[in-house]
Order: C-alpha cells, then sequence, then structure tokens
C-alpha cells in the first residue's frame, strides 16, 4: 500500500479562525481547523491512508481531497510533486480546471495538458510551440456531429530546467496516469519528443501491455553504444527507450519515416526488434487512397498510445518544427491516418510534439498541430457515441 506525508512545502498562516494553509507553488489555500491540523501531524511521518482513517476517522473523500490539494503526498512522488505539478496555461483550450478539481469532470472528458520539455540542446528551433497550438485551437473548437465532447485544459507541466527532465518527466507521468485512472484521456501538448517516455510509461502502468503508434519523420531509436550516462534519453532515442524499458510496450507502429534516403521504397535501416513495424512516407503516399493498409498486421486487442511528431508533416505543411525533413505526408493523408486508428484501435492517449515557436505572427504548424488534435477529439467522441 502507498504511504503519504505532508507536503514539506505547505506553510500555514494566520491564526484562530483565520489560519489558513498555503501551497504558493500550487496556488491552494486551505482553511485551517482542529481536524485537519491533526490530520497534517499525523503525516509527518509517512503513514497509509487506511490508518489515518481508522485511528482519525479520517473518511475516503476527505482523503481524496488532501491528496488532490497535495497537502499530503506520496511517498515516492514528494520530490517531484512538493513544489507544485500544473500551472495555469496563459491560453485555455476549453474550460480552466485547477488539478484539485479533476475528480469533478465526467468520464471520457479529453484533457489538454502542456509538456513545455527541451533537455536537448538546439541553436535555433526550440520545442515551445505548446502556447502556439492552443492559440489555433481556439479557431479548430472539437464539434462532433450530433453533440459537443468536453474538453478541458489542465494547464502546464511545471518543467524549470534546473528541475531536470526526470523530475519534470516524473510530474509527467503522475499527471497522465491520474487522469487516465479517472476515465478521462489524455491529450499532451509539447514539447521535445522526449516527454512520450514518460507519458508511455504511465499509460502501461495504467494498463498493462500497451502498443504505441508513432507518426514521425524520424524513427526515434538512435544508440549511440555508450552507456546510459552518454546516451541520455532525448527526442532522437525516446522509442528505444520506451522498448528497452518496458515489456510492456507489446508492438510500436512507426508511420511517416524517412530516416534514410528520402525517395527509398523500402523500410529506413534501424535495429531489428520483432514489435516494430515501419511504414515509410514513401510507402504510405502510395496506399494514401486506402490509408487502412497503414495498419494491416496491428494488434487491435491492445490498448493503443498514439504519439504524434509534426515532422511527420511534410516542410510545405509544418515548417516550424524543430527537425524538418522533405518528403513528408500531407495534413489529409495525417488526419486520415488518425481517423482509421481511432476507429479500429482502444486509443488511451496521445501527444503532439516538436512543434518549435519562432514569435512569428502565423505559425503553420502549430495550426497544423491543432487541426489534428481537433480531429482526433472529434473521431474519438464519434466512436464513443456510437459504442454506447
Amino acid at each position: 500500500m502507498a504511504r503519504f506525508s505532508t507536503n514539506p512545502k505547505l506553510i500555514k498562516a494566520g491564526t484562530g479562525e483565520s489560519a489558513v494553509y498555503r501551497l504558493p507553488l500550487h496556488g491552494i489555500e486551505v482553511s485551517a481547523s482542529a481536524s485537519l491540523d491533526s490530520v497534517l501531524e499525523f503525516f509527518l511521518q509517512p503513514k497509509e491512508l487506511q490508518q489515518a482513517v481508522n485511528m482519525l476517522g479520517l473518511s475516503l473523500d476527505d482523503a481524496e481531497q488532501l491528496k488532490s490539494t497535495f497537502l499530503i503526498l506520496p511517498e515516492n512522488d514528494g520530490p517531484a510533486l512538493e513544489g507544485g505539478l500544473l500551472a495555469p496555461a496563459d491560453l485555455c483550450v476549453g474550460q480552466a480546471v485547477p488539478w484539485r478539481n479533476l475528480r469533478t469532470l465526467a468520464l471520457g472528458t479529453y484533457c489538454v495538458i502542456g509538456a513545455p520539455f527541451d533537455f536537448v540542446s538546439r541553436l535555433l528551433r526550440r520545442p515551445f510551440g505548446h502556447h502556439e497550438v492552443r492559440k489555433y485551437l481556439r479557431f479548430e473548437t472539437p464539434v462532433a456531429a450530433d453533440s459537443h465532447p468536453v474538453v478541458c485544459d489542465l494547464g502546464d507541466i511545471i518543467s524549470p530546467p534546473q528541475d531536470g527532465q526526470a523530475l519534470c518527466g516524473h510530474r509527467l507521468e503522475v499527471a497522465t496516469l491520474e487522469t487516465l485512472r479517472r476515465g478521462l484521456i489524455p491529450i499532451i501538448i509539447g514539447g521535445d519528443h522526449s516527454l512520450t517516455f514518460f507519458s508511455v510509461r504511465a499509460t502501461h502502468e495504467y494498463a498493462g501491455k500497451i502498443g504505441i503508434l508513432h507518426l514521425d519523420a524520424h524513427h526515434d531509436r538512435c544508440s549511440s553504444q555508450n552507456s546510459e550516462a552518454e546516451d541520455p534519453l532525448s527526442h532522437a532515442n525516446v522509442i528505444r527507450y520506451a522498448l528497452d524499458g518496458s515489456s510492456k510496450v507489446a508492438q510500436v507502429v512507426q508511420l511517416g519515416v524517412r530516416d534514410g534516403p528520402i525517395l527509398s521504397r523500402g523500410p529506413t535501416r534501424t535495429a531489428e526488434d520483432p514489435r516494430v513495424t515501419v511504414r515509410t512516407a514513401r510507402q504510405l503516399t502510395s496506399i494514401h487512397a486506402d490509408p487502412a493498409a497503414a495498419f494491416e498486421g496491428i494488434n487491435i486487442s491492445l490498448p493503443w498510445y498514439i504519439t504524434v511528431d509534426l515532422d511527420v508533416l511534410d516542410p510545405a505543411f509544418a515548417p516550424e518544427v524543430t527537425t524538418p525533413r522533405v518528403g513528408g505526408l500531407s495534413l489529409y493523408a495525417v488526419a486520415d491516418l488518425l481517423d482509421v486508428a481511432v476507429n479500429r484501435l482502444n486509443v488511451l492517449a496521445i501527444d503532439f510534439v516538436e512543434v518549435s515557436s519562432f514569435g512569428t505572427e502565423y505559425n503553420q504548424a502549430a495550426h497544423c498541430a491543432a487541426a489534428l488534435v481537433s480531429r482526433f477529439v472529434i473521431a474519438h467522441w464519434e466512436k464513443s457515441l456510437a459504442i454506447h
């Protein structure tokens, strides 16, 4: 059983009836009381929640409230969560929902999570286009044929560079896992593609064996043959890390790859792994009239995670990406692939990554990403309506 302890960043201000507990980085303020004082004192040393229920008469609902407001933290998550999990987004998609209100959301709500990660040095193109994607989502509001899907914005993962990749990634993992556990659909907008490792790990912790559908110009399975310290997790090896890090990744299907000679008709040269199927951009172009053909051999019994690197699109459609490569797919081709994926597979979560921000008035890659987010939500929502 998980053990919890009082958040060491918790501040008590005031006295008597005006006393409050504050977590400034979380934006949380809770009125103090004798009963809350007792509970927080009880958790100064790590305890199981059931102990507080048995010994203090704490209700399960009150325990849930303590967790969702970060007054108490899971023992293993303390360093990642004590300073904050999500910050409000400058521009929100749908309704802004504070993390503490996550449990109020209806099943099937689509939850946007910004992940402004950049842990790989780049001179010019940095993947901070998540704000831009949100901006264009105002014009690409998902509206299904028969009703409106519910979309909310949980904010951005707190990720100052000094916290490092592991700590910031763990925050994303916590947010993704808890969102899934509550029957919600995470839509993660990045950010450096390395973030996918953490959200994939949360997804297979939740669901067990999973598949990864990976739309990208690059296979992202690079290996330097060096130690992990010399070959850290990055946008260039995130799929290899996901495969090596867990036997729960049962299948990977990579679409749009063009790492080798761009005009090659065959698969690119990467380390062999029987779990991986590659369809190059040129192969997909030849079957564009039937996008379902790209999914031959896919295991439809698995739950799936989708990751979309916007450089899967040709630079004519999405020039503002971190590593553009000519010979890519059109916006309609990628939208058709997403449609087939959603209708054939049990998709639990999705991310859209590697959109850059150049401070220009118009960001075409961000607009394409917003259109694809909207298309995913509509297709997923319409499928859920048909099932129910």
